[in-house]
C-alpha cells in the first residue's frame, strides 16, 4: 500500500510504500526515515477538495468554508495569504502541518477548477460558481467611479474605450450586474 510521508523539517511530501526506504531529497543528511511522519493514506473530500484526514478535522472543527477558500485562491491566486490566515492562531505543530496540507489541497483544487466567474471584480465578493466556459455570459460593466463622467458624456463610446470592463460571469451574476446597470 502506498502512503504519503511528510518531512518534519520542510513539510515536503514524499510518496512511498510500507516497505520502501525513504529520505527527504532536501535533507538527505537527516538520515533515512528519521525526519518523516506517515500521513493517513485515505484522503477526505470536502466541497470537491481532497485533503488529508488531519486537514479535514481542522476544517470541520474551525468551520472553514472550503468552497469560499477555493474561490478566493481562484480570484487572487494567493496561496501564501490563505496559509497565513489559516496559521493565525495555530498553536501546535500538528495543526500547522494540517493547515499546510489544507492550503496545498485548496491551491490544487483552484488550479484544476474550471473557468472563473469574474463578478467579484464588480461586487468585491468572490463567486464560488463552477461550471463550463460555455455557460459564462459576457457583461460590460462600468466601474462606479466612472459612471458619472460616462453619463455626462451622454454614454458616448463603447467597450473598451468608454472605461467599461468586460466580465465573463455565471448566469446568476450576469443577471444581477445587468440589473444594476439598468437601474
Amino acid at each position: 500500500m502506498a502512503y504519503e510521508y511528510r518531512c518534519e523539517i520542510c513539510h515536503e511530501l514524499v510518496h512511498g510504500a510500507d516497505d520502501e526506504v525513504l529520505a527527504c531529497p532536501a535533507h538527505p543528511s537527516a538520515g533515512v526515515m528519521s525526519c518523516f511522519v506517515r500521513v493517513v493514506a485515505d484522503p477526505v473530500t470536502i466541497d470537491g477538495v481532497t485533503m488529508t484526514l488531519q486537514s479535514a478535522r481542522l476544517v470541520e472543527f474551525c468551520g472553514v468554508n472550503v468552497a469560499a477558500d477555493v474561490a478566493r485562491v481562484r480570484l487572487d491566486g494567493n496561496c501564501d495569504g490563505l496559509l497565513v490566515d489559516c496559521l493565525e492562531g495555530c498553536d501546535d505543530d500538528d495543526d500547522e502541518a494540517g493547515w499546510r496540507d489544507y492550503v496545498s489541497a485548496v491551491c490544487v483544487a483552484a488550479e484544476q477548477a474550471g473557468p472563473l466567474c469574474e463578478s467579484g471584480t464588480a461586487t468585491g465578493e468572490p463567486c464560488a460558481w463552477t461550471g463550463d466556459a460555455d455557460d459564462l455570459e459576457t457583461v460590460d460593466w462600468m466601474p462606479e467611479h466612472l459612471r458619472s463622467s460616462h453619463e455626462a458624456a451622454k454614454n458616448w463610446g463603447e467597450y473598451p474605450y468608454n472605461g467599461a470592463e468586460r466580465l465573463r460571469c455565471c448566469p446568476a451574476c450576469a443577471k444581477m450586474l445587468q440589473a444594476e446597470v439598468a437601474s
